[in-house]
This record gives C-alpha cells, structure tokens and sequence, in this order.
C-alpha cells in the first residue's frame, strides 16, 4: 500500500492543530504533526519551545524517517512548515525533496492575521516575538507552499482561519474521491 499526504501547513501559531482536530471529525483520515513525529524519533524538544531549528535539512530528513517508521495508513493529514527559523533566526526553506518523500497529494495552507499569531504564540508558548518576523515568514509560507505546489504538479488551497472550514472538508474530499 502506497501511502498519501494531504500536507496542511501554515506558520506557528497559525491553527493548524485546531483545524486538523475539526477536520478528523468530519473526514476519516489520521492527522499527525510534523514536529510530533519527529519529536518521537529524536526525543528532542528545543524547537518546540523556542520555534528555530537548528539544523533544517536534518530535521526534515528526521521527519521523513519519523513519517515512515510511524504512519502506515494510505492516507494521512500532516500538519507541518513550509519555512522554519534557522539557527540564525533567518526564515529557511522547507526543501521541495521533503515534500516528495512524504508523497504529499495536496497542500492546503492556512494563513491569519499576523497580530493574532504573534498574540496566541505569547499565551500559548510564553514567547515575545516580533511581529515584523511574522509577516515575513507568513510571507515565505505562502510562496513556498506555491512553489512546492508548482513544482510537484498538485493541487493547493490557500485558506484563510477566518473563514468556514467547510472548504477545507470539500477539498479534501474532491481529492480523496479523485484517488478512488
């Protein structure tokens, strides 16, 4: 059995947890977070609370064996990055090849407003950021996610939080049914 993503990304802070909870309810399809399966493969927490990556290419090739070693559905929901902090507090490139490697069908990617993010990282995480650093790196999400769409030939929806997850729910379905 061939495995399949649905890659749902989007910036820290952005809901992509919330919106994935909502959608396994009404679609049957595992959800599972990036930064979760690598977390079990490596037992490491720093970006979780700092949100930099020290190392981008090798955290990406970690997910990629996390993917492997822990899903077996034919299909899945991931939620992940397009970009991420490096060491140096720079927006990095997710690299196309991951998205490759995880057989990712379709992206659909949440984008909201950077205020609100910066706002639900401090109550959530405790992290002061700037809100500058945000709109750049939603920024960079939003032409990275084109270009990985772009460059793999798949469809993207670019969803906004603010609006009825219903769309969503209706893309997902128009490619789980295109794959029956």
């Amino acid at each position: 059995m061939e495995r399949k993503t649905i890659f749902l990304g989007g910036i820290h802070g952005v809901g992509k947890t919330t919106a994935c909870n909502a959608l396994t309810s009404k679609i049957s399809i595992p959800h599972h977070s990036c930064s979760d399966l690598i977390k079990q493969l490596t037992l490491r927490l720093d970006s979780q609370t700092t949100k930099i990556v020290d190392d981008v290419e090798g955290n990406q090739t970690d997910l990629v064996k996390a993917f492997n070693l822990y899903t077996s559905e034919s299909w899945n929901l991931l939620d992940g990055h397009f970009c991420l902090f490096n060491s140096s507090k720079q927006v990095s490139n997710v690299p196309t090849s991951t998205f490759l490697d995880l057989k990712v069908q379709a992206i659909v990617l949440l984008t909201g407003n950077p205020e609100t993010i910066v706002d639900r990282i401090y109550q959530r995480d405790g992290i002061h950021r700037n809100l500058e650093e945000f709109e750049e790196m939603q920024r960079c999400e939003i032409l990275r996610a084109h270009h990985v769409a772009t460059k793999l030939n798949i469809p993207l929806l670019v969803y906004n939080t603010s609006d009825d997850i219903a769309l969503i729910v209706t893309f997902i379905h128009s490619i789980l049914n295109t794959d029956i």
